[in-house]
């Protein structure tokens, strides 16, 4: 029971980001300018803005289902 919570943790926290097929140069373009838009002049990142930023280029983060092949 430990291991499946352990399991649907990892797959739920999902640090990396959804792109879809053929759109991988546009994922680049948008990761570079929401992290010039959203980093401190010393350099800090804020991962709440940087998301945010990120979710009006249409980007989302990746969910433990996307690699299943259906949608939840």
């Amino acid at each position: 029971m430990l291991g499946l919570a352990a399991v649907f943790a990892v797959g739920c926290s999902g640090t990396s980001w959804h792109v879809p097929k053929g759109q991988s140069h546009r994922f680049s373009e948008a990761r570079a300018t929401c992290r010039k838009l959203t980093d401190d002049d010393g350099g800090a990142m804020h991962d709440d803005k940087f998301e945010q930023c990120m979710k009006r280029r249409g980007f989302r983060k990746e969910r433990f289902y996307d690699g299943i092949g259906f949608k939840l």
